[in-house]
């Protein structure tokens, strides 16, 4: 049975996330706009692709890490947060991909748009909780049996 890397898969999809963020493949409306009250809080997509490729790029290096100093992780919890990272990434752009070139009068208005867009960045940050799960727990069990 092949070793299983996830450090490779978030560094290639850190690398892939910065490149699409830093020549705008996805031309869409460049801001996204989130009005609570009387206040607006405008967000660059880019500065978002650049705020998740740091932290794919940062989840590969402790992948990697744990893997120079022989940390056994969870295989099923390593897979599981990997694969559901890399699924989220693939939903986050093709949702963008849909509202550019279906953007007719559907379910998603402009509002809709930004509402979604939302529940996707904050669902993929709460998928988060499983690899510091992983961490700690092997890290624990790591260091209690030394």
């Amino acid at each position: 049975m092949k070793k299983f890397h996830p450090h490779i898969y978030f560094w290639l999809t850190a690398l892939s996330i910065f490149i699409i963020s830093e020549i705008s493949i996805l031309n869409i409306s460049t801001d996204i706009v989130i009005n609570i009250k009387d206040t607006y809080y405008v967000i660059s997509r880019r500065v978002i692709g650049y705020l998740f490729a740091s932290l794919y790029f940062l989840m590969g290096c402790v992948y990697w890490l744990c893997s120079k100093q022989k940390i056994n992780l969870n295989i099923n919890l390593t897979r599981f947060h990997t694969i559901s990272c890399l699924v989220s990434v693939v939903v986050y752009y093709s949702f963008l991909v849909y509202y550019k070139y279906f953007k007719i009068n559907t379910l998603l208005a402009p509002s809709n748009e930004t509402f979604i867009n939302l529940i996707l960045v904050f669902t993929t940050l709460i998928l988060q909780v499983h690899f510091i799960y992983n961490i700690v727990t092997s890290l624990i069990a790591h260091y209690k049996n030394k």
